[in-house]
């Protein structure tokens, strides 16, 4: 089950547990995917679109002295969600719940960076998490079965059929021409 984050209201929660700090800002980067090809005849490389990066997600969150805790604890806290892993020991993958990244169809990220910095003015933290856009290679095992069963349906058809048990006239040429039994 995937942790969910909501990101609205000046403040965010991940699963059940609200972050500490407050919630200021919220960032989505998205960017082509470009292949430099050769082309001959030109000074240079083409650039040609090739689909799209996952999308980059960032909040950032002001850590604050209060009555509950310190900046430094409530940092302890956003880095040990960080450092979290799943049953596998991989880094979790979260339910981003936004209406900012709704827009975006977004859903499902990864934690990838935490950035923080302080100054010498106030009793603060500014903490940057860094989210990724999680899109998982699937493949279903069932499809792996389906198509394998449909290619077995397909060779006995073609087994069965007059047009495969008749000798073709035209002879293979080259390596082709071997037959097994020769060899």
């Amino acid at each position: 089950m995937r942790q969910v984050i909501t990101a609205d209201f000046g403040r965010v929660k991940l699963g059940d547990t609200e972050l500490p700090g407050i919630f200021t800002q919220i960032r989505i980067k998205g960017a082509v995917r470009l292949d430099q090809v050769f082309v001959p005849g030109s000074s240079g490389k083409a650039r040609q679109p090739m689909g799209f990066e996952p999308a980059a997600v960032s909040l950032t969150i002001r850590l604050t002295n209060d009555r509950k805790s310190t900046p430094y604890e409530k940092l302890a806290q956003l880095t040990s969600l960080f450092q979290s892993v799943d049953e596998a020991a991989k880094p979790r993958v979260y339910r981003l719940i936004n209406k900012h990244t709704e827009a975006w169809r977004i859903r499902d990220v990864i934690y990838t960076e935490l950035k923080t910095s302080e100054d010498n003015q106030s009793d603060t933290i500014q903490a940057e998490l860094e989210f990724e856009e999680y899109l998982p290679v699937v493949v279903r095992a069932e499809e792996r079965a389906q198509q394998s069963v449909e290619a077995e349906g397909a060779d006995e058809a073609f087994a069965g059929s007059p047009e495969a048990s008749e000798e073709s006239t035209s002879k293979p040429v080259g390596a082709a021409a071997v037959d097994d039994d020769e060899v």
